[in-house]
């Protein structure tokens, strides 16, 4: 069985100037990470083999994550900011998660793509910390960055 690896110590960034300055993303309850899933479009015809089903590869979908955060003005004043971002300037959020690193790691596997915010403010109960969603439209590809060997 392979090693498991924990989000605790991961860090998630957000930069707004197309990644040439990062700033972390404040009070994330989770991340959210991006997959490169591939849509397949129903190709069935009247001459299908054996009554089965065919299809053929589409385009791939650019899903829309959730990350959870818990509420502070702060973080809520930074989501705010990215909606404000691509309402005014029409461009994508670009973000970045770095996972924790394992010890034979100098640094963890390391997650980026872009994507249009919103905020949506989730009601708890009582006793629960306030929490918000952070919603990100996804646009364009994702890519992978293995982690280095210490």
């Amino acid at each position: 069985m392979g090693e498991k690896t924990i989000w605790k110590g991961g860090v998630l960034e957000r930069s707004l100037d197309d990644g040439t300055s990062w700033q972390k993303m404040l009070n994330c309850k989770r991340p959210a990470v991006p997959s490169n899933r591939r849509e397949y479009l129903d190709a069935t015809d009247m001459d299908s083999e054996g009554d089965f089903q065919e299809f053929a590869p589409g385009m791939f979908q650019s899903e829309e994550l959730e990350i959870s955060r818990f509420w502070t003005a702060e973080a809520y004043a930074q989501a705010l900011e990215d909606v404000a971002h691509t309402e005014t300037t029409g461009k994508p959020v670009w973000y970045r998660l770095t996972m924790r690193r394992k010890a034979v790691e100098s640094q963890g596997r390391k997650f980026e793509w872009k994507g249009f915010a919103s905020v949506g403010q989730d009601v708890g109960e009582l006793t629960e910390l306030s929490e918000f969603t952070y919603m990100i439209q996804r646009t364009g590809p994702s890519t992978t960055t293995a982690p280095e060997a210490a």
